[in-house]
Protein backbone atom coordinates (compact mmCIF):
# COMPACT_ATOMS: atom_id res chain seq x y z
CA UNK A 1 0.00 0.00 0.00
CA UNK A 2 1.34 3.38 -0.83
CA UNK A 3 0.55 6.86 0.88
CA UNK A 4 0.62 9.93 -0.43
CA UNK A 5 1.44 13.21 1.20
CA UNK A 6 1.15 15.63 -1.42
CA UNK A 7 -1.29 15.93 -4.27
CA UNK A 8 -1.29 18.90 -6.56
CA UNK A 9 -5.12 19.50 -7.95
CA UNK A 10 -4.81 21.86 -11.42
CA UNK A 11 -7.73 22.87 -13.00
CA UNK A 12 -10.42 19.60 -12.44
CA UNK A 13 -7.45 17.31 -13.32
CA UNK A 14 -5.02 15.22 -10.96
CA UNK A 15 -1.37 15.67 -11.49
CA UNK A 16 0.70 13.83 -9.55
CA UNK A 17 2.84 15.16 -7.16
CA UNK A 18 2.78 12.10 -4.89
CA UNK A 19 5.90 11.24 -2.25
CA UNK A 20 5.59 7.01 -2.45
CA UNK A 21 6.27 6.06 1.01
CA UNK A 22 5.56 2.45 1.09
CA UNK A 23 5.56 -0.17 -2.45
CA UNK A 24 2.14 -0.68 -3.97
CA UNK A 25 0.31 -4.01 -3.23
CA UNK A 26 0.18 -4.74 -7.16
CA UNK A 27 0.78 -3.43 -10.56
CA UNK A 28 -1.96 -2.13 -11.52
CA UNK A 29 -0.59 -1.28 -15.09
CA UNK A 30 -0.72 -5.22 -15.58
CA UNK A 31 -4.71 -4.88 -15.58
CA UNK A 32 -5.09 -1.62 -17.13
CA UNK A 33 -6.62 -0.88 -20.60
CA UNK A 34 -4.92 1.60 -21.83
CA UNK A 35 -5.95 2.16 -25.57
CA UNK A 36 -4.60 4.09 -28.28
CA UNK A 37 -1.30 4.38 -27.38
CA UNK A 38 -1.58 5.79 -24.28
CA UNK A 39 0.78 4.82 -21.82
CA UNK A 40 0.09 3.57 -18.70
CA UNK A 41 1.50 4.77 -15.02
CA UNK A 42 1.21 3.60 -11.36
CA UNK A 43 -1.40 5.41 -9.49
CA UNK A 44 -1.67 4.48 -5.89
CA UNK A 45 -3.60 1.02 -6.33
CA UNK A 46 -4.97 2.07 -9.24
CA UNK A 47 -3.63 3.24 -13.38
CA UNK A 48 -3.78 6.52 -15.34
CA UNK A 49 -3.28 6.99 -18.74
CA UNK A 50 -1.16 9.15 -20.36
CA UNK A 51 -2.77 9.67 -23.54
CA UNK A 52 -1.65 11.14 -27.00
CA UNK A 53 -2.88 14.48 -27.99
CA UNK A 54 -5.92 13.20 -30.16
CA UNK A 55 -7.04 10.75 -27.02
CA UNK A 56 -8.90 11.48 -23.64
CA UNK A 57 -10.60 9.24 -21.06
CA UNK A 58 -9.35 7.06 -18.30
CA UNK A 59 -8.44 4.60 -21.27
CA UNK A 60 -7.25 7.14 -23.92
CA UNK A 61 -11.04 5.68 -25.75
CA UNK A 62 -12.54 8.64 -26.64
CA UNK A 63 -11.21 11.07 -29.87
CA UNK A 64 -10.88 14.69 -30.14
CA UNK A 65 -13.85 15.16 -32.66
CA UNK A 66 -11.88 17.64 -34.32
CA UNK A 67 -8.55 17.67 -36.33
CA UNK A 68 -6.40 20.07 -33.50
CA UNK A 69 -7.37 17.88 -30.44
CA UNK A 70 -9.67 20.01 -28.74
CA UNK A 71 -13.45 19.51 -28.25
CA UNK A 72 -15.75 22.83 -26.63
CA UNK A 73 -16.01 22.10 -23.11
CA UNK A 74 -17.92 25.06 -22.99
CA UNK A 75 -22.18 24.63 -22.02
CA UNK A 76 -24.06 27.85 -22.37
CA UNK A 77 -24.08 30.53 -19.40
CA UNK A 78 -21.85 28.17 -17.65
CA UNK A 79 -20.46 31.23 -16.58
CA UNK A 80 -23.14 33.36 -15.89
CA UNK A 81 -21.93 36.90 -16.76
CA UNK A 82 -18.52 35.55 -17.66
CA UNK A 83 -16.68 34.43 -20.92
CA UNK A 84 -16.27 30.41 -21.29
CA UNK A 85 -12.57 29.48 -22.45
CA UNK A 86 -12.86 25.84 -23.60
CA UNK A 87 -9.63 23.90 -23.03
CA UNK A 88 -7.58 20.73 -23.97
CA UNK A 89 -9.90 18.45 -21.24
CA UNK A 90 -11.71 21.30 -19.37
CA UNK A 91 -12.62 25.40 -19.15
CA UNK A 92 -12.24 28.16 -17.05
CA UNK A 93 -14.09 31.32 -17.11
CA UNK A 94 -13.01 35.19 -17.72
CA UNK A 95 -15.07 37.26 -15.53
CA UNK A 96 -16.07 40.34 -15.32
CA UNK A 97 -14.19 43.12 -13.61
CA UNK A 98 -16.94 42.67 -10.48
CA UNK A 99 -17.19 39.02 -10.94
CA UNK A 100 -15.19 36.14 -9.28
CA UNK A 101 -15.47 32.46 -8.96
CA UNK A 102 -15.33 29.45 -10.57
CA UNK A 103 -18.00 30.66 -12.74
CA UNK A 104 -18.17 34.43 -11.91
CA UNK A 105 -20.92 33.40 -9.37
CA UNK A 106 -19.52 35.81 -6.85
CA UNK A 107 -19.01 39.57 -6.57
CA UNK A 108 -15.69 41.32 -5.25
CA UNK A 109 -16.37 43.61 -2.15
CA UNK A 110 -12.78 45.53 -2.38
CA UNK A 111 -10.54 46.14 -4.73
CA UNK A 112 -7.63 44.81 -2.69
CA UNK A 113 -9.83 41.17 -2.88
CA UNK A 114 -9.83 41.33 -6.99
CA UNK A 115 -5.89 42.11 -7.08
CA UNK A 116 -5.16 38.79 -5.14
CA UNK A 117 -7.89 37.09 -6.62
CA UNK A 118 -6.69 38.15 -10.29
CA UNK A 119 -3.10 37.39 -9.46
CA UNK A 120 -3.97 33.88 -8.70
CA UNK A 121 -6.51 33.21 -11.42
CA UNK A 122 -3.11 34.39 -14.06
CA UNK A 123 -0.92 31.78 -12.36
CA UNK A 124 -3.39 29.21 -12.69
CA UNK A 125 -3.54 29.82 -16.76
CA UNK A 126 -0.17 30.19 -16.88
CA UNK A 127 0.00 26.33 -15.52
CA UNK A 128 -1.98 24.98 -17.38
CA UNK A 129 -0.52 27.03 -20.87
CA UNK A 130 2.50 24.66 -19.53
CA UNK A 131 1.02 21.74 -18.54
CA UNK A 132 -0.35 21.96 -22.40
CA UNK A 133 3.14 23.12 -23.88
CA UNK A 134 4.56 19.85 -21.69
CA UNK A 135 2.15 17.58 -23.31
CA UNK A 136 3.00 18.83 -26.61
CA UNK A 137 6.39 18.35 -26.50
CA UNK A 138 5.84 15.07 -25.49
CA UNK A 139 3.41 14.21 -28.61
CA UNK A 140 6.22 15.90 -30.65
CA UNK A 141 8.72 13.66 -29.42
CA UNK A 142 7.11 10.49 -30.66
Amino acid sequence: MARCLLWHWYVNKLYLLCIKLFNFSADACYRSSCQNGGTCMNVIDDYWCKCRSEYYGKNCESRFSNPGGTVNNCRPNICNTGRCVSLKTTYYCQCPDDRYGEHCEKRFRSSDQKSLYELLNQAKRDMNDQVLTDDNEDDEKK
